[in-house]
């Protein structure tokens, strides 16, 4: 099954998808920041949905910051 085929993400799927560590994951789910997680008991799942809203809201357009002059 394809990544984008599933709804919820294990931190092991999200972190092989944004390729980035486990840990890295780790340490922004254990701060309540960076990205939107769900409690499922103990496990910590991802909405797939919400991660690629993350995605978009956090893109940096750097053009469109040179645009805005002084």
């Amino acid at each position: 099954m394809k990544i984008r085929d599933k709804r919820f993400l294990s931190k092991r799927e999200l972190a092989e998808f944004l390729g980035i560590s486990v840990f890295t994951i780790d340490s922004w789910v254990s701060e309540r920041r960076e990205i939107p997680y769900v409690k499922m008991g103990k496990r910590v799942m991802f909405d797939i949905a919400d991660v690629l809203s993350w995605i978009e809201v956090n893109k940096v357009h750097p053009n469109a910051l040179l645009d805005r002059g002084p």
